[in-house]
């Protein structure tokens, strides 16, 4: 993703399975507010909930096997189109 024209570069988030990885791509090596979010609720990435549609650990490649209840609400309008 591409914020700006800032000192951001961009970050890369792994998961091997145990363990979350995280690298920043600032001149300050530092990560963004959203990388910062990301390394303290990294649930985000083990479940599969970024990314992980391009992973076999993503949450709706199996539902019944992860145990999550998918409900389908119908198609919703938003300034008159769906």
């Amino acid at each position: 993703m591409k914020f700006g024209d800032g000192p951001w570069h961009g970050e890369r988030f792994a998961f091997d399975g145990n363990k979350t990885s995280f690298a920043a791509f600032t001149s300050s090596r530092r990560l963004s507010p959203f990388g910062d979010f990301i390394f303290t609720q990294d649930y985000i990435i083990k479940e599969g909930l970024l990314g992980g549609e391009l992973s076999t650990g993503w949450m709706l490649e199996d539902p019944d096997h992860k145990h999550i209840k998918l409900e389908y609400l119908g198609r919703k309008q938003i300034d008159g189109r769906d």
